[in-house]
């Protein structure tokens, strides 16, 4: 029986468990070849095929082919991108990876990290989270790098962290998390990063310790996480994502925050009121109540915030005497 023919049966049978002990065998002649078989039977299978075996097929190609570049482009193939558990496949490829030269496993891990990408808006955002994060991340945390800025990376954490939360996870999920501090920071920056937090809310039924944006407060409240730079980040986010209805997650934080009335940021609120979407608006409100107003924060009367519509001046000022109320 040729190299393929003993990696086949495994590929077949869809047992990426037992092809992960089998390969181990493999001399370098029967990797190459195996390697070299891998894209043609791939090509010869079913949509269904390969959903069924896309565990066993990343496996192969994890273990077979010699250039990082080379299993970084074979494991992020479109097909192959969503095994049927993406976590017990980050830790078994993790594995099959680990007699691999350091430099070459680095060069790996900065290639599926950078090399992340959105999914199908239609089925990625989901509790399967963010599809090639599991195994970019292990590789990531093992290896050492430092983690580039990728947006698709930072969603991919929040839905693990959501994940070990709705799996029993306490406090210490988040406190203890690899990449806590680089990460947190690029939360209030990154796209796409509203729907695993929002589901995290509707999951636990309210934002308490043991979801994202509750642990962000109590981490604060006790230290672990400066509170000044995250009133900081909320303030950045309403002014650059202000309009969008993705924005209530970070007016939640700010309202488990607490601020002060002299830690409100009064002229980026008056500032984003006329173009607030309603979570933001609501806030801006409740909060512009708390203080002191002067009128100069208000501009000269002349301005306005687009062609034809009434000055945001005298907008914001109608929005303030509405009667208010705190979230």
């Amino acid at each position: 029986m040729n190299a393929w023919e003993q990696v086949g049966k495994y590929v077949d049978a869809g047992d990426d468990a037992g092809l992960a002990a089998h390969v181990g065998s493999l001399t370098e002649a029967d990797r190459k070849a195996v390697a070299g078989e891998l894209p043609r039977r791939l090509a010869g299978r079913s949509r269904a095929e390969v959903a069924d075996q896309a565990g066993a097929f990343r496996v192969a190609g994890a273990a077979c082919f010699s250039g990082a570049a080379q299993v970084a482009a074979w494991l992020g193939r479109r097909e192959l991108r969503l095994p049927r558990r993406p976590r017990d496949d980050a830790v078994r490829i993790a594995e099959i990876l680990r007699p691999r030269d350091e430099r070459w496993r680095r060069d790996l891990a900065h290639r599926l990290v950078t090399g992340l990408r959105p999914g199908d808006r239609r089925g990625w955002q989901n509790v399967d989270g963010q599809p090639g994060y599991d195994l970019a991340a292990r590789l990531a945390i093992e290896t050492g790098i430092e983690v580039p800025e990728n947006d698709a990376f930072v969603v991919g954490w929040l839905w693990d962290v959501c994940h070990r939360f709705w799996h029993g996870g306490k406090l210490g999920v988040l406190r203890d998390d690899p990449f806590l501090d680089v990460l947190t920071p690029r939360v209030f920056t990154a796209e796409g990063v509203a729907a695993p937090i929002v589901h995290d809310g509707k999951w636990n039924s309210a934002y308490n310790e043991n979801t994202f944006i509750g642990a962000l407060a109590a981490l604060a409240a006790e230290g672990r996480l400066d509170r000044r730079a995250l009133l900081d980040g909320c303030a950045g986010r309403f002014l650059t994502h202000g309009h969008d209805r993705d924005i209530e997650p970070f007016t939640l934080l700010w309202e488990r925050l607490r601020p002060e009335p002299a830690e409100v940021p009064v002229v980026d609120l008056v500032r984003v009121l006329p173009v607030a979407a309603p979570p933001l608006a609501q806030l801006a409100v409740g909060e512009l109540g708390r203080v002191p107003l002067d009128t100069d924060v208000f501009g000269p009367p002349r301005l306005s915030y687009r062609r034809g519509a009434k000055r945001w001046p005298d907008a914001a000022t109608k929005a303030l005497r509405r009667p208010c109320r705190r979230m």
